[in-house]
């Protein structure tokens, strides 16, 4: 269990510094910085299409939450 969850802590890690970039507006959060401190072992050509894949998913459940606190304010009128 404790492995598992060692395995975890880069992608949250991942997670938080994409979501401190994009809704934050932390500019020092790069690719090299998320790469080099949190995947040091995964070459740049490999690392770019997971972190799109991460940002995309990323984008997509603050859209749907954002969709679905529209939805809730809806019932309220």
């Amino acid at each position: 269990m404790a492995g598992e969850l060692e395995g975890c802590k880069p992608l949250s890690g991942l997670l938080s510094g994409l979501a401190q970039d994009a809704f934050h507006g932390h500019p020092g959060i790069t690719e090299e910085l998320l790469r080099s401190q949190l995947y040091p072992e995964v070459p740049p050509e490999e690392f770019r299409p997971f972190l799109a894949k991460m940002r995309g998913i990323l984008k997509f459940a603050f859209s749907d939450l954002g969709a679905r606190s529209v939805a809730k304010a809806d019932d309220f009128s």
